[in-house]
């Protein structure tokens, strides 16, 4: 049977209506389903946190007694975990631990800058959480960071060799140490400049990066002045050993003009807090 054009306009805009109340059923249900998988996946991690009793077994099928089970045994392995750190802190000195774990968190590069030639770019991405470490903050941090020539690479090996004839130690943090004789406190510290800043012992013949760092901080036991000249004396030997090009804080070549703008500004703070 023929419809005239307007029973059929009118047939049309009908199951339009019938379309849109459909996909927008759909759509709740979806929206519903998903924020129940969401509030369930929550009340699991808040559990396994070990900040409330919520009793998952009730709302889940005849899996759940195993699921509490496991959860049981994660709260107990973060439990040891825990005692394992806080016995660690214990063995050093908290407030030069804490001033570590920020400087090794702020030093490692942002990004490594490309030369005008077109060369390959090491960068670092930002967007991780920076550490919530509580501690007293250094007045000063002294900087100077190390960066491959090119699309050149540090490589485990020949870091290894560089920081034994530069007289540097690897330890504490899981970084390389200048400690001088007598002493059991750090000079400075050679870190990577890839985040987290830090070297895996167990695998040298694996490891590159194409930035290092060296840097300490301030107060410290030593004057600012001679650590800068002791750390400085080694950048020029490491730059020479690992043919790296030597930067400033601000990653920019470093100079004999900021060399002396360095030089001036820790004589002013020796002159201050070194009675």
């Amino acid at each position: 049977m023929d419809m005239d054009p307007q029973t059929l306009r009118l047939a049309l805009f009908a199951i339009g209506i019938i379309i849109v109340v459909v996909v927008l059923f759909i759509g709740g249900s979806d929206k519903r389903r998903q924020k129940n998988i969401k509030r369930r996946l929550e009340k699991k991690q808040y559990d396994a946190a070990g900040n409330t009793a919520v009793d998952i077994a009730a709302e889940e099928d005849s899996d759940g007694d195993a699921d509490e089970v496991g959860m049981q045994q994660e709260l107990e392995a973060l439990k040891g975990m825990g005692a394992m750190i806080a016995a660690d802190k214990q063995d050093g000195n908290p407030e030069q631990e804490l001033e570590e774990e920020l400087q090794i968190s702020e030093l490692t590069t942002s990004g490594l800058k490309a030369e005008k030639s077109g060369q390959e770019k090491a960068e670092i991405k930002t967007t991780e959480e920076k550490p919530t470490v509580k501690g007293p903050r250094p007045d000063m941090v002294v900087t100077l960071y190390l960066q491959s020539l090119g699309k050149k690479r540090v490589h485990g090996t020949a870091l290894l060799e560089a920081t034994v004839k530069t007289g540097l130690v690897y330890g504490k943090m899981k970084l390389f140490h200048r400690v001088p004789e007598g002493s059991t406190q750090s000079l400075f510290s050679l870190a990577n400049g890839l985040k987290p800043g830090t070297f895996d012992p167990t695998a040298w013949n694996l490891f590159e990066t194409p930035m290092l760092t060296l840097f300490f901080s301030l107060p410290a036991p030593f004057e600012g002045l001679a650590t800068f000249e002791s750390m400085l004396a080694t950048a020029n030997r490491l730059a020479d050993l690992l043919d790296l090009a030597i930067l400033d804080n601000k990653q920019m070549p470093l100079n004999r003009e900021r060399i002396a703008e360095i030089r001036e500004e820790l004589r002013s703070y020796d002159r201050k807090h070194l009675k």
